[in-house]
């Protein structure tokens, strides 16, 4: 909603401006009102921030830069309860990841009404596709989504509750359940396989193509981003076979495990990380791997953070990560 300094403004520019369609009454030093006249501007960047009359719905608008908005006292006649809608609740997904909602198309309403949306998550509404906001106003016939950032842990529910006029619903969005799946690639790679987003892109074709289901990261660092900061970690965090490889922290140990091959081969294997101790990136990570040469840091597939540097010509299989 404009504060009511912004409308103010806006009445001394459309009286200086457009006498016409602008008029302060007579006695309005005297604790009168200001009159604002209908116009026939049309709504545009240039405008924005315009107020004007509509005689017809008996309701004061301003212009958000697209369109004539109402705002102000509710009118005789009015409707301020739109038609009931739903957004569709979401389970399984990933842990601390952004996430949509269905859009929706609001009817039954005269005139504009606000909405808002609060609840956990940093939830936030766009009105015709447009940014992403906490507030708005809303007319019939807008469409409406949300989003949300889901919660940390496992099986754990943020809801979103919208209001419409007088009208409100709520959207929730449930984490996956259980413990984190941990596998390396089927195929080895040479580290000139394309980056960060290259190695998000084979892990979730891997866990694809093995019916593993989930969103699946690569556990990786490069010279920029680091694996602490890229990936969401929850636990237990479990092998192929179901068996718990690090109950906690997994950024900050050296011991024996058994990650096994994304088709549950038990083959131990050498596997690219670039990860330094902590999290952290390692200088040593095939120039973001998209180089053949030079050195990328790993680690066995049977002793985790065990630092194994090899030649970036050579071919290594990436540890997946599901989160």
């Amino acid at each position: 909603m404009r504060s009511f300094l912004q409308i103010i403004f806006a009445v001394i520019f459309l009286t200086a401006t457009h006498p016409a369609n602008a008029q302060i009454s007579a006695d309005h030093w005297l604790g009168g009102a200001v009159r604002v006249g209908p116009s026939v501007t049309a709504c545009n960047n240039g405008a924005e921030g315009a107020i004007q009359y509509d005689s017809n719905n008996h309701v004061l608008k301003f212009c958000d830069g697209a369109a004539w908005r109402s705002v102000g006292a509710t009118v005789p006649g009015s409707d301020n309860t739109p038609a009931a809608f739903s957004f569709t609740n979401l389970t399984g997904q990933a842990l601390g990841s952004l996430v949509y909602s269905n859009t929706v198309t609001v009817t039954g309403i005269d005139p504009d009404v606000v909405t808002y949306v609060t609840g956990a998550g940093s939830p936030q509404i766009s009105i015709n596709g447009g940014s992403w906001s906490n507030a708005g106003l809303i007319s019939t016939g807008d469409t409406l989504q949300l989003r949300q950032v889901t919660a940390p842990g496992v099986s754990a529910d943020r809801i979103a509750s919208v209001t419409v006029g007088t009208f409100s619903t709520n959207w929730t969005v449930t984490t996956r359940a259980g413990a984190l799946l941990i596998f390396y690639t089927h195929t080895s790679y040479t580290g000139n396989f394309g980056g960060l987003a290259a190695a998000d892109a084979i892990c979730q074709s891997q866990a694809a193509t093995y019916s593993k289901p989930g969103t699946y990261k690569a556990f990786l660092s490069d010279g920029v981003t680091s694996a602490s900061s890229r990936l969401t970690f929850a636990y237990p965090i479990v092998n192929i076979a179901g068996q718990i490889i690090f109950s906690t922290d997994i950024l900050n140990q050296s011991q024996e495990a058994n990650i096994l091959r994304v088709d549950g081969d038990p083959t131990g294997q050498s596997l690219w990380t670039g990860i330094a101790m902590g999290g952290g990136s390692s200088p040593d990570h095939c120039s973001g791997w998209t180089s053949a040469s030079g050195n990328g840091l790993g680690t066995y597939s049977w002793i985790w953070l065990s630092n194994v540097l090899t030649s970036c010509g050579d071919p290594r299989q990436i540890i997946c990560l599901q989160q």
